[in-house]
């Protein structure tokens, strides 16, 4: 587990906040450990928690009838979740996952409340998570609507190795789960990427896949 000091420390990054307030929050949070692949948030249950991830990764999953999943959003250390459980006995509309190992500290939602009236920064905070979702749902959507399964992929690809140092996407993307990110298949993903390698577009190098022409790749986003 991680020391209050490193807890307090993501904390006062994510929410913008002084030491001293960052500190407050932190004495009102319940942390807990979660394993690999371990629910953190159940689909559809009543909740009452809002959530920010000190350490691993988790997934905002959306599980339908039929067992397909659908990714909505990666949390990484420093980012809030669950912000519907502070609207008391709200339903959960996703499942949050744990991707890997993970700590996450969670606010009984009377207590978030109470925090963010308190102090401006958290409320701001909230805000910005919640604008930020928005509009990552709004560019999801819309790939969805206009773009084809294989510009998907490479719109993704050109997404992943703009904020990849140097281009290189490392380790090289697991195509099951990149083919969940774009609401494609794993099939659809691996001969798109064959394509790309023949065309010269991407190249393997070791554990990394390059992006060696971005701009090429950008004009296959159709």
């Amino acid at each position: 587990m991680a020391s209050n000091v490193a807890i307090n420390a993501v904390i006062q990054t994510s929410l913008g906040c002084s030491p001293d307030v960052a500190a407050v929050v932190g004495a009102r949070a319940r942390l807990r450990q979660h394993a690999a692949r371990a629910t953190i948030v159940w689909q559809g249950d009543k909740v009452a928690e809002a959530y920010l991830l000190i350490d691993g990764e988790a997934h905002e999953l959306v599980v339908a009838a039929n067992g397909q999943e659908m990714l909505l959003q990666v949390f990484r250390p420093g980012d809030l979740f669950g912000e519907f459980g502070l609207v008391a006995e709200a339903e959960a509309e996703a499942a949050i996952v744990a991707a890997r190992p993970s700590v996450s500290a969670g606010f009984a939602a009377r207590d978030f409340v109470v925090l963010m009236e308190s102090h401006a920064c958290i409320g701001i905070a909230i805000s910005r998570a919640m604008i930020a979702r928005a509009a990552l749902m709004a560019r999801r959507m819309v790939a969805v609507s206009i773009l084809s399964a294989t510009g998907r992929v490479c719109a993704e690809l050109a997404r992943r190795g703009r904020a990849a140092p140097g281009g290189v996407l490392r380790p090289v993307p697991v195509w099951s789960e990149l083919a969940r990110d774009v609401q494609s298949t794993r099939e659809t993903v691996s001969r798109t990427v064959a394509d790309l390698k023949r065309r010269g577009i991407v190249r393997q190098d070791g554990d990394g896949l390059v992006i060696v022409a971005p701009r090429m790749l950008d004009d296959l986003v159709v």
